[in-house]
């Protein structure tokens, strides 16, 4: 007997070793099929390109260094910033545009530049700067609270999956039971993205990206891979969800039910207990998360305040722009009299040297003044409404898709750590299995 001992403690050793190894090359294979396509698109943007165009993927630009942050290499870094916007160089063109037209307009027509009083011009833009300036730093607050509330709803929806999980996993529940209700909740996930990429897409294409979610939905072998299906979706429950005005919450009154009936069953505790309440509690905490979604993205900003805002700055960025041609035609038309080549034929004398110095001053503090000052109005005008829609632009989307492939992963993983319990531990069960 005290021979076999040992022999025996050894072939457990080995027999739990094997079983460490192939848990770990289990959970290696799963974490990189199941987050293959995260990264992919991690691998892209570091290389400095588009995930892609598909309008129900999403860019995870939350993978940028805080050190480059901090250094001047962040100046350099120009890819996924509001400075690749075609909208904003657009603008930027525009008023360009403007103050050429003024400045040429002002040496035509003014014969006696030396009498222009610009300074007046330079009050009234200070006045306006301080306007535009409240305004758009309560709109940047505004637009970064909705992201911050939208990203917030998603990780409290994928939070209550993975309590469900936990829970279902401690009480010993049927695997084809929690592999249905999990099921149910990363289809919630993926309805609710899917969804709010259609809310922001153009009108015209709001149908045809109707029907290829559901097509997506019923035949993506991925998606569908951990719950040994060929998708997250049935045909009969995509009839029962397409006629819903919400699917992504309804989903979870099947889940509540499903629960509901468990506990009459008896594989779960009876709906009297504490723990059928923290199982509801779950639910209710995942319905929470989608409505938080909803109210941050789907209630927009008031129009009053919106077209206010944008009008200051566009009017803010005209007025900046018609200044500085103003003042460079002013000195393009002293340049020219103390030349010689005037259109009006002013005397040379008209024009001191002094003066032409302390305009070609004011041209330069004006070039940063104007220009500068329009460029990063409108810079924060774009980020604004950037922010604010996130499933309406990729450069400020919330990485909802690569957390759902994140939650896919932990999922799987939780599965694997269940059927691998330590020696000496054994699954428990609220209703023993027959």
């Amino acid at each position: 007997m005290a021979s076999d001992q040992p022999t025996s403690t050894v072939n457990s050793a080995r027999s739990y070793t094997m079983t460490a190894r192939s848990y770990t090359s289990s959970l290696i294979d799963t974490v990189t099929t199941g987050g293959s396509a995260l990264l992919q698109r991690i691998e892209t943007i570091n290389a400095g390109g588009k995930s892609t165009d598909d309008p129900f993927e999403d860019c995870d630009d939350q993978r940028y260094s805080h050190r480059d942050i901090t250094s001047w290499r962040v100046i350099f870094k120009i890819n996924r910033t509001v400075w690749k916007r075609k909208s904003l160089w657009l603008a930027c063109l525009k008023l360009s545009g403007l103050a050429w037209v003024t400045g040429i307009l002002t040496v035509i027509m003014v014969d006696d530049p030396s009498r222009l009083h610009l300074g007046a011009l330079t009050k009234l833009s200070t006045l306006l700067n301080v306007f535009v300036s409240i305004m758009v730093s309560f709109s940047i607050t505004s637009s970064i609270g909705r992201w911050y509330a939208a990203a917030d709803g998603f990780m409290e929806l994928f939070d209550a999956a993975r309590s469900l999980q936990m829970d279902l996993f401690a009480l010993g529940v049927d695997d084809k039971n929690i592999d249905g209700i999990l099921r149910y909740a990363v289809l919630s996930g993926w309805l609710l993205n899917m969804e709010l990429a259609i809310e922001a897409s153009p009108q015209e294409e709001k149908a045809e990206l109707t029907k290829r979610m559901w097509h997506i939905l019923k035949t993506d072998k991925k998606k569908g891979a951990a719950f040994g299906m060929s998708g997250l979706l049935t045909d009969e429950e995509n009839i029962a969800l397409e006629n819903t005005g919400d699917p992504a919450a309804t989903i979870w009154m099947w889940v509540t039910m499903i629960i509901g009936h468990m506990a009459a069953e008896g594989e779960v505790p009876p709906m009297q207990s504490p723990t059928y309440g923290r199982l509801q509690t779950s639910i209710q905490e995942a319905h929470t998360g989608i409505r938080k979604v909803r109210c941050a993205i789907s209630i927009q900003a008031p129009f009053l305040y919106v077209q206010m805002l944008a009008t200051l700055v566009h009017m803010h960025n005209i007025f900046n722009s018609i200044a500085f041609g103003l003042t460079a035609g002013s000195y393009v038309a002293m340049l020219q009299i103390r030349e010689g080549h005037s259109v009006h034929d002013v005397s040379r004398r008209a024009i001191s040297k002094d003066e032409l110095a302390n305009d070609a001053q004011n041209v330069l503090v004006c070039f940063f003044m104007y220009i500068f000052g329009p460029l990063i109005c409108q810079g924060l005008l774009e980020v604004c409404v950037a922010v604010a829609q996130p499933f309406g632009s990729k450069d400020g989307a919330v990485p909802s898709t690569n957390r759902l492939n994140v939650l896919y992963d932990d999922l799987k993983s939780a599965k694997l750590l269940k059927s691998m319990m330590p020696d000496g531990w054994d699954q428990a069960h609220f209703k023993t299995p027959v």
